[in-house]
């Protein structure tokens, strides 16, 4: 009698699992679709949608991974915004306490995935303006995501802010991603701007090690750097690990 009614406990808690888990699926659906479709400098309009996507996924009790990578992804969205104007004071003040939180819950729930580690790493170097932190984390992501495709835009961002204070084997993994990228068809030419993107808005400094980087494997792909950077760069005076060349992604 005992057994029996453990097994009637055990099927109704996993019919209400399973339940809870269609509705937050079906809930997403939206959601889903403006955090994959994430423009990289969402407009004022479109940040009102991204706040609500946020709490929809921020309401999920059943915390996956592909749910939170995705919150994760617009709390950095919004981070980034400067529409103050069309989102609450409460949700402006939120903002650097979500992107940490949702990196800190992606690392814990895909210990072993590159983006929770990249999105660590922007998120010490965004909100806890720690250089250490932001370099262990971006070794991390390296380390469990070598040659990913998919990570060079956000790393490349974080190699040019933090290129004076990176050791050499931490340049060494930048430059590694480079040539790769640079050498695969489908991302070569994007890439290029991104590096053109880099120098004008961060470090102009670097403009140099970045044509040495495109010589060095496809010396066609200079027309693009060069139509990106669409004017001549004149390195600033003094490149000392000091100087402030943070930027949001949202302009990179």
């Amino acid at each position: 009698m005992i057994e029996k009614a453990f097994h009637i406990i055990a099927a109704v808690l996993v019919f209400v699992g399973g339940a809870v888990v269609l509705v937050d699926e079906v809930g997403l659906v939206g959601p889903r679709y403006i955090a994959r479709s994430l423009s990289a400098a969402p407009t004022a309009a479109e940040l009102e949608a991204v706040d609500r996507a946020y709490r929809a996924f921020e309401a999920v009790q059943w915390k996956r991974e592909d749910t939170v990578l995705q919150q994760s992804r617009l709390a950095l969205a919004l981070a980034d915004s400067e529409a103050d104007e069309v989102i609450s004071p409460l949700v402006a003040a939120m903002r650097d306490v979500r992107v940490r939180e949702t990196a800190e819950l992606l690392a814990k729930v895909a210990p072993l995935n590159p983006e929770a580690w990249c999105n660590l790493a922007l998120a010490a170097m965004k909100v806890d303006k720690s250089v250490e932190k932001a370099r262990k984390f971006f070794r991390t992501c390296v380390e469990l995501g070598p040659r990913e495709g998919y990570l060079f835009d956000d790393r490349l961002f974080l190699a040019m802010n933090l290129w004076y204070d990176f050791s050499e084997e931490e340049r060494h993994a930048v430059l590694q991603d480079l040539d790769y990228g640079l050498r695969d068809r489908a991302l070569r030419r994007f890439l290029a701007e991104r590096m053109a993107r880099g120098v004008l808005l961060i470090a102009p400094e670097l403009d140099s090690t970045m044509r040495e980087i495109i010589l060095s494997t496809d010396e066609r792909l200079m027309q693009f750097y060069l139509r990106a950077l669409g004017r001549p760069i004149v390195p600033p005076p003094g490149t000392a690990s000091t100087t402030n060349r943070l930027v949001p992604n949202r302009a990179f």
